[in-house]
């Protein structure tokens, strides 16, 4: 088989490593892969951009003016057309499109006419909404109908919108774009999101199943290393942060809190891009996208804290668990289904920050020992490489066949 993967990154970040993952694993059963990707460093050989950053930041603004994300790049998206013609795939696979470099309506047009078999890998909500990439935070069900009067239009951290809700209009659009495939399989990345696609939205129909997102043992596993005693963390329980922009979505708040009560004995170890300055009392590492880095930070922790706002699946959770390292998370959208016994402390949101001291003071009570060998067991028997790509050669081969 030939597969043409399409995402915003490549090698990067947790949908761009999936990515170059799946292609290797691809590879190594002999098959072909190709990813098309929008822009970041990028070392996998088998792997194309598609348009440059004068043409994203345009589409940014124009998307941001009108709202409508995906109705731009055209000329880009006709050249990626141009490729996937010459490349002639058997499946076309496609991830994060909503990052200012697709034309949807044309690429979508482009496989419903050559009938070509395509695979939507869920790895947020924007492919059944009308603009936004997660609609817990308003509590919204619009999209099980018809959205407009978008009650996140100009505070969604994605997509925001300065003027225009064409919230309606696009739902309709990819409404008609989508059900125009004839062969369309919908994944979504856990158990939680295929629910809520499977419940009212436009691609109910398609009967979307569960592939979890996986993760490379080969990297992700215990390390030793030395940054306890670079970091002067030798004696100190450690609280890990990951995320790619450190938020008020994305534990933000929560590092906060903790700052301000924790004892001597404690530490906050954050990882990312920030939306303001972190506490005095936080060690702030710059994002990293060496995993083997990130391995080493995981391994080091006593425990990780994650709790994000929402999440289709929570990478940085299972990562944690399979250096044997617990979690901490809110009982929120993907995260519980993650954290099975033994693994973490699951919290409830609405307790707020004495709940997330208290869960945090479980796991320092108990000692990291107590949860590494449940975390590296559960992890493995649910979050294999080997198993994704199986699935998805499984699912591939079964379009190919309707």
């Amino acid at each position: 088989m030939k597969i043409a993967q399409i995402n915003a990154v490549c090698g990067i970040a947790s949908t761009g490593r999936t990515s170059v993952e799946l292609a290797q694993g691809l590879e190594e059963r002999g098959h072909s892969s190709h990813v098309f990707y929008s822009y970041g460093k990028n070392t996998y050989p088998h792997a194309s951009r598609i348009g440059n950053t004068l043409d994203r930041k345009l589409h940014a603004v124009l998307s941001r003016l009108t709202g409508l994300q995906g109705y731009f790049s055209y000329l880009p998206t006709q050249r990626l057309i141009r490729q996937l013609k010459r490349y002639q795939p058997d499946v076309v696979h496609l991830r994060n499109l909503h990052s200012n470099y697709i034309h949807l309506g044309a690429l979508l047009k482009y496989l419903a006419k050559a009938e070509i078999p395509t695979v939507i890998t869920l790895h947020d909500c924007w492919f059944y909404t009308g603009k936004c990439t997660y609609y817990v935070s308003a509590d919204c069900k619009k999209w099980q109908e018809q959205c407009g009067s978008c009650p996140l239009l100009h505070i969604d951290t994605v997509n925001p919108t300065f003027f225009f809700d064409t919230t309606r209009k696009c739902l309709a659009d990819k409404k008609k774009w989508l059900s125009a495939i004839p062969r369309l399989a919908v994944v979504g990345v856990s158990q939680w999101v295929t629910q809520e696609v499977s419940n009212g939205s436009i691609l109910a129909d398609r009967k979307p199943v569960t592939i979890y997102n996986w993760i490379d043992f080969d990297t992700f596993h215990p390390r030793e290393s030395d940054l306890r005693k670079k970091l002067g963390l030798e004696s100190r329980f450690v609280i890990l942060v990951v995320a790619s922009t450190i938020s008020h979505i994305k534990c933000l708040n929560e590092i906060k809190g903790i700052a301000a009560h924790m004892p001597e004995s404690w530490a906050i170890v954050a990882i990312g891009e920030t939306t303001e300055p972190l506490p005095e009392n936080v060690i702030h590492i710059p994002s990293t996208s060496n995993a083997v880095t990130l391995a080493e930070y995981y391994s080091m922790a006593d425990v990780c804290l994650n709790t994000t706002l929402y999440e289709t699946f929570g990478k940085v959770t299972v990562e944690s668990m399979c250096c044997g390292t617990p979690v901490v998370v809110y009982r929120n959208t993907a995260s519980p289904e993650l954290v099975e016994d033994g693994c973490g402390e699951i919290v409830e949101q609405v307790l707020g920050m004495d709940a997330v001291m208290g869960a945090l003071q479980k796991v320092e009570a108990a000692g990291k020992e107590s949860y590494t060998n449940t975390c590296l067991e559960k992890a493995h028997q649910r979050f294999s490489k080997e198993h994704g790509v199986d699935a998805y050669i499984t699912l591939y081969e079964k379009l190919i066949k309707d």
